[in-house]
């Protein structure tokens, strides 16, 4: 009994810690979606968010006693299995999700991809423990399947410019053309918003099947 304590103490600490940098970034401008993008761009769940869906626990409520309860109704494994399905289109090489560009730019389109699940699933799950779960086993099934596509989608350079675009509220296309050194070129940019909403779109559906409690 006390080793399972001191897993869930260890857990509970590891996700606080987390989501204190998550809301760092948020706060630096990385994921100002809400501000830059027209409405069409972001698709965000309508209505008041379940019991289970609320914000970061009250401090009366530990972090470990609110995991725990997350993890007996089941949401804790429900978003361990939702960031693996979100991996997926990356590990498999879903070209018809990808998109054309895929083949040649890979790291760009997979910093890409990544960058829209994570602004989707900060958007469209509020509370903390459970987004930073799904982006947690994101990121581990790509980190434990294929470790090039894992440096790609932590790539300190692009994050650095979608960062800057994002606080400008300037596109995500020109970020992407400019990665991939077609600063110049109307397609690329084109090409590159077109996929980051697709990839939200995706995103979005995905995160809408699982039956949070």
């Amino acid at each position: 009994m006390m080793d399972s304590c001191w897993i869930y103490m260890m857990l509970a600490l590891c996700l606080l810690l987390a989501a204190g940098l998550r809301h760092m970034r948020q706060a630096a401008g990385y994921l100002r979606l809400s501000l830059c993008a027209p409405d069409e761009d972001i698709r965000i769940v309508t209505g008041s968010p379940s019991a289970s869906l609320r914000t970061f626990p009250d401090a009366s409520e530990s972090v470990a006693e609110e995991f725990r309860r997350q993890k007996e109704n089941g949401n804790i494994f429900m978003s361990n299995r939702l960031g693996e399905e979100l991996a997926k289109p990356l590990l498999h090489g879903d070209g018809e999700m990808l998109g054309e560009l895929w083949q040649e730019y890979p790291g760009q389109i997979s910093f890409l991809y990544a960058l829209a699940v994570r602004s989707m699933v900060e958007k469209k799950i509020s509370n903390t423990i459970l987004a930073d779960t799904v982006l947690h086993s994101f990121s581990e099934t790509i980190e434990n399947t294929d470790e090039k596509i894992y440096r790609s989608v932590n790539d300190s350079v692009a994050d650095t410019i979608y960062r800057l675009c994002l606080t400008d509220c300037q596109d995500v296309g020109g970020g992407f053309a400019k990665l991939c050194g077609k600063e110049e070129e109307a397609r690329f940019a084109g090409a590159g918003a077109a996929a980051f909403q697709r990839f939200l779109d995706f995103s979005s559906a995905r995160i809408d099947r699982i039956p949070f409690k």
